[in-house]
């Protein structure tokens, strides 16, 4: 059964105290978008429970999966725990109409994805100078100190024709 199916829901077909629901799905089935940076690892782990109330139809549960990731410092992939315990969806329900809430889950996957993927939170990164991983061994590279003036380069730039330059017109 594909997500499509799975997550469309026909309000007259809910017993009165609602459905459970419990899927693994994959993740192209839900359209989540994957990329060298993070792909899920496995398939995401549904559970739900839809009932009708107030003339629309609740969905609440969670989900899981497992991410690997690519870290943003070093560039080693790691994997990442995906999980969304507090999941709750209310869709209005007009005249019987089928609701899908295939693009609701996608979105809180979407929305759980780490922005910044790090593989531990002191993650030393790569040398620049020669790109040894720093949290393997140190390269002994000597490092230049960079000015902790983000302007600085920018200070020394001199531009003919200034209008609030002293040159004489």
């Amino acid at each position: 059964m594909n997500a499509k199916h799975l997550l469309t829901i026909y309000p007259d077909s809910l017993p009165p105290g609602g459905i459970d629901l419990a899927a693994d799905i994959a993740a192209e089935d839900l359209n989540v978008p994957e990329d060298d940076r993070l792909v899920c690892a496995a398939p995401i782990k549904l559970r739900l429970h839809v009932s009708l109330v107030h003339g629309g139809i609740l969905a609440e549960g969670s989900l899981h999966s497992v991410l690997r990731c690519r870290c943003d410092r070093c560039l080693t992939y790691y994997d990442h725990d995906l999980t969304i315990g507090a999941v709750c969806h209310f869709s209005k329900s007009t005249d019987n109409e089928p609701v899908d809430l295939t693009d609701d889950i996608r979105q809180d996957i979407l929305l759980a994805f780490p922005q910044q993927c790090l593989c531990r939170e002191n993650c030393a990164g790569l040398c620049s100078n020669c790109g040894q991983n720093l949290n393997v061994r140190d390269c002994g590279c000597q490092h230049q100190t960079v000015p902790n003036d983000t302007w600085h380069a920018l200070d020394k730039l001199q531009f003919n024709g200034d209008p609030n330059s002293n040159a004489s017109n």
